[in-house]
């Protein structure tokens, strides 16, 4: 059985990234795919879900910039007090639409220092368990 298949909430209560950073790009991807895109129309331009309470926020966003037709994938960690917010980790990669997978990987980032993807997602596992606050989605114009 792959992570992929897996009902998101026994990801996020029960998968720990393997020890490699093909195992962390895979439970991003499959973060992704259960709980943005499963929302998300079929013909998405810009996918957001938030994720909070009251000391600690994740934000998933997918974004097809004009004139690029590779979305950007970016996700964010964070602690917030009232309407102020602090980033703790940020990870961007280029998104594989039609395989929905994350492709190129441009920056990973916790407590603002380059860090290992795999670091990155053992953090992300601290925040599955927010609910979720917010989703917008915006579609192709037809």
């Amino acid at each position: 059985m792959s992570i992929a298949s897996l009902p998101d909430h026994v990801v996020a209560t029960h998968f720990r990234p393997l020890p490699n950073s093909s195992g962390a790009l895979q439970a991003i991807s499959s973060l992704v795919r259960q709980r943005l895109l499963a929302e998300a129309p079929p013909l998405w331009r810009e996918a957001v879900q938030e994720y909070e309470d009251e000391r600690n926020y994740m934000t998933l966003a997918l974004a097809t910039f004009p004139g690029n037709v590779t979305p950007m994938l970016t996700i964010e960690l964070g602690v917030q007090h009232g309407a102020h917010r602090h980033a703790t980790g940020i990870f961007m990669a280029s998104w594989r639409r039609a395989e929905t997978v994350i492709g190129p990987v441009s920056t990973v980032l916790l407590d603002g220092d380059t860090a290992e993807i795999t670091a990155f997602v053992a953090r992300m596992n601290t925040f599955l368990d927010l609910p979720e606050t917010f989703a917008d989605f915006a579609e192709h114009a037809a």
